[in-house]
């Protein structure tokens, strides 16, 4: 689902969502759900933790507890190559660092997940069973809908956690997981209806190319994120700024939805050096799940990290090669190269002789100032396409704070707590 599908004026009470008598300060509970702590829940009858697990989703209950990497990932999107005419095809996204080109995309992604890439297809009801049986109040209701704040309240209520079946609790922590952590959406929105119909058979469930479902929502929130912010808010600023005044220093900032995870796995898989900060464990499986930090990664450890060759090309192993998830994956890679027509060239040159669209930093003058939300982000300083340690002088352009939402929850969210 795209940003643009996300109404925020939708508020957390509008359509009466449930007649559940919520508790003073829940509010800020939702508003936060690295709190919530899915796998100590299921945890609390064997049944709803083995049934969890084995779902295509069961392997991430065990995620290690890792930071944000807002530096890491702050100068890897900086790198991206700028597209100037996004692909329905949803192709590889290119990234320049240094003298090499790496690309991030379906094959990537599905190495890091485990999840399978395959043809989509949506089955929509507008009754839902799931629905009528945890919420009964809405059974009367011409569409049976249901919004990610209603389900982290169930989490959350001891009484209706533990009124529901077992089954049932697996579909609400599944589609916590689906929609709210691994797609991140916020919690305001409503559950697309074809997930809900979905959930309903398990089995339907493990067989949904969750892959290519996040995919493709990932690519839509990922190409040009830096760019289009940069100039989004750079306009504008110059379209309401007074004439004949000068703004004060600021830092402009960016949003990443959806998947960050997997991108923040590619970047440690792609670089080797990355073992100075983080330690993968070879025998856990996806790749994803992983990978644990080691020591803190700064700004100052750029030249070290990305001043080596990288791997371009992520291959399995012996293992990966055999596993249903990779097979019907590389079936689909092969059908759709067949249909589809792939431009793996990259221009590579300065922007302004191959995109049509000019350098986000050096076209900026003047105003630097963005307000920074207040969420826990890491200021980052901004950078010019070229050398790597560029990024260790002190450039002209603006610096940067990445919000990574999506990965500040998933692991809270899914690991348990002591």
């Amino acid at each position: 689902m795209d940003e643009d599908e996300i109404n925020p004026a939708h508020s957390s009470n509008e359509g009466a969502q449930s007649n559940f008598s919520r508790p003073p300060g829940f509010e800020n509970w939702k508003r936060s759900p690295s709190h919530t702590n899915i796998k100590g829940k299921l945890q609390l009858k064997d049944n709803r933790i083995r049934l969890f697990r084995n779902t295509v989703f069961g392997p991430w209950l065990d995620i290690p507890c890792c930071a944000n990497e807002n530096h890491l990932l702050n100068y890897v999107l900086q790198h991206q190559v700028y597209v100037p005419q996004m692909s329905d095809d949803c192709t590889p996204i290119a990234y320049k660092i240094g003298n090499n080109v790496l690309r991030f995309g379906r094959h990537e992604f599905c190495l890091i997940t485990g999840f399978h890439l395959g043809s989509l297809s949506y089955v929509e009801k507008s009754h839902s069973p799931f629905v009528v049986r945890v919420f009964p109040e809405r059974k009367s209701r011409k569409k049976h809908r249901v919004k990610g704040d209603d389900l982290l309240y169930v989490l959350k209520e001891d009484t209706l956690w533990s009124k529901i079946s077992d089954e049932d609790a697996v579909r609400v922590c599944l589609l916590i997981v689906a929609e709210i952590i691994f797609m991140g959406q916020k919690p305001v929105s409503y559950i697309p209806a074809h997930i809900l119909t979905l959930v309903e058979d398990f089995h339907a469930w493990n067989a949904y190319p969750w892959g290519e479902y996040m995919w493709r929502c990932f690519y839509t929130k990922l190409v040009n994120v830096a760019p289009k912010h940069y100039h989004i808010y750079y306009k504008k600023k110059k379209e309401t700024a007074p004439k004949k005044e000068t703004a004060p220093k600021t830092i402009a900032t960016y949003n990443v939805f959806g998947f960050v995870w997997a991108l923040k796995i590619w970047i440690l898989e792609s670089f080797p050096y990355s073992r100075n900060w983080w330690n993968k464990d070879p025998d856990k499986m996806p790749r994803g799940i992983a990978w644990s930090k080691v020591v803190t990664f700064s700004k100052k450890h750029y030249g070290i990290l990305f001043g080596q060759d990288p791997i371009l090309h992520l291959v399995p192993t012996s293992l990966e090669g055999v596993q249903p998830w990779y097979i019907a994956s590389d079936h689909f890679l092969r059908e759709l190269s067949k249909v589809t027509s792939v431009d793996r060239a990259v221009h590579v040159g300065p922007r302004g002789e191959n995109f049509q669209m000019p350098d986000p930093i050096s076209s900026v003058q003047g105003d630097r100032e963005v307000h920074v939300p207040e969420r826990d982000s890491i200021d980052v300083q901004g950078k010019r396409e070229g050398d790597v340690d560029a990024l260790e002088t002190n450039l002209q352009g603006p610096e940067l704070v990445a919000e990574v939402h999506a990965l500040k929850g998933i692991v809270g969210m899914i690991t348990q707590k002591k």
